[in-house]
């Protein structure tokens, strides 16, 4: 990753859900975040993909984003997992969230696909929490990650705001 940076990289990214150990997604954030910070890099991770609600290096992004003063640069996409967090949990991890000052991307018609399953009934949508990031005024967004791929074969750039309006709940009034 050091060198796709000074080969002329903009963007450090990182899936800490995908290491095989906690400890290892947390030293995953904090080497890109020393990265980023180093380098004067933005940063995007692909944060908590997963229906699972012990993936919390959401957390770990955010206190390290706050410590650092990087909110602005740094997104978390996708934060599947935040749906699948229990109220209490996010009641403190929304202070952190807002705190930290960072940006959420949220891709509605990927997650739908791609979450719940391993579930058998109900199964979860797999959405992050848009109207709760929304009304607290973190800075959250909808995109299309995938166009035609293996992960989304359906994706087409067409409209990702009214998918994400369906399917995270969130009033037409704020697009």
């Amino acid at each position: 990753m050091t060198r796709a940076i000074e080969m002329g990289a903009d963007v450090v990214g990182g899936i800490p859900h995908y290491e095989n150990t906690r400890d290892k997604g947390v030293s995953s954030v904090m080497f890109l975040m020393d990265l980023a910070q180093r380098y004067g890099r933005l940063v995007d991770v692909h944060c908590d993909e997963i229906d699972d609600p012990q993936s919390r290096f959401l957390e770990v992004l955010a206190e390290e984003a706050r410590v650092r003063g990087m909110g602005a640069q740094v997104t978390a996409s996708h934060t599947c997992a935040m749906g699948s967090y229990d109220n209490a949990y996010c009641s403190k991890l929304f202070r952190l969230l807002k705190a930290s000052g960072i940006n959420f991307i949220s891709c509605p018609t990927e997650s739908i696909h791609l979450q719940g399953r391993f579930d058998s009934w109900p199964k979860r949508r797999g959405v992050t929490r848009v109207a709760e990031l929304d009304r607290a005024g973190i800075n959250v967004c909808f995109a299309q990650d995938s166009i035609q791929d293996p992960w989304y074969p359906l994706g087409e750039r067409q409209y990702p705001a009214h998918s994400g309006c369906r399917t995270a709940h969130l009033p037409y009034a704020r697009l």
